[in-house]
């Protein structure tokens, strides 16, 4: 599975920056799988450029991860993923966004709800996914098949983790999602929803996966 890192700018705040992945099997680079829509639809619009979107997924409801999804998902009407529990936040978050910016919104529908343990296949390849909670409580990471990439949204940053004070959010959650995210090779590369990528075994070595 390759991995394309796109930055986006949310809405009116400088500095505020959204990591968007795109995710696609070697073999069908034409096919894209979009983890995290964002903010700033036309910048991951030309990201996207001609390669067609089969799959839209999102690792948790918060507006800086799900602006874009309306936009995404009227141009390219791939199917969304999320976690079953995230899913009504996430279509009352991009109705508050569009309400709020005063943009006219066809309401969304969230394709397929997913559970800890579903595949989202991609080709030959695929992500498994990892339910997260604590920082929301549908909050998801994704796994590609061979075990050596993690895309964690907003569980895990270099060298951080994700807030827990926010709605939904949980300290003892998040303690049970770091563990478990402990158990993976050290030289696995997290992809964080924020900020630079890092590995398992850095954030082993920080003390970040030893939430206390």
């Amino acid at each position: 599975m390759r991995i394309e890192t796109v930055e986006l700018q949310v809405y009116r705040q400088p500095g505020f920056i959204t990591n968007c992945y795109l995710l696609y099997d070697q073999q069908f680079p034409e096919f894209l799988m979009v983890v995290d829509p964002g903010d700033d639809y036309p910048c991951l619009k030309k990201a996207i450029g001609k390669r067609k979107v089969i799959s839209i997924v999102c690792t948790h409801h918060h507006y800086d991860h799900v602006a874009a999804l309306a936009d995404l998902k009227a141009d390219t009407n791939a199917p969304i993923f999320a976690h079953r529990i995230e899913a009504q936040s996430i279509i009352a978050s991009v109705a508050d966004i569009a309400s709020k910016r005063r943009k006219s919104w066809k309401r969304l529908v969230i394709d397929h709800l997913l559970e800890s343990g579903d595949w989202i296949t991609m080709g030959s390849e695929g992500c498994q996914v990892l339910h997260t909670p604590g920082h929301s409580k549908g909050s998801i990471c994704l796994s590609d098949a061979a075990g050596n990439a993690l895309i964690s949204g907003d569980t895990l940053f270099f060298e951080s983790f994700g807030r827990t004070d926010l709605a939904g959010g949980s300290d003892s959650e998040m303690r049970q999602s770091l563990m478990r995210l402990s158990t993976f090779d050290d030289g696995t590369v997290v992809y964080p929803g924020h900020g630079p990528s890092t590995t398992i075994g850095h954030e082993r070595a920080k003390g970040t996966l030893n939430l206390r």
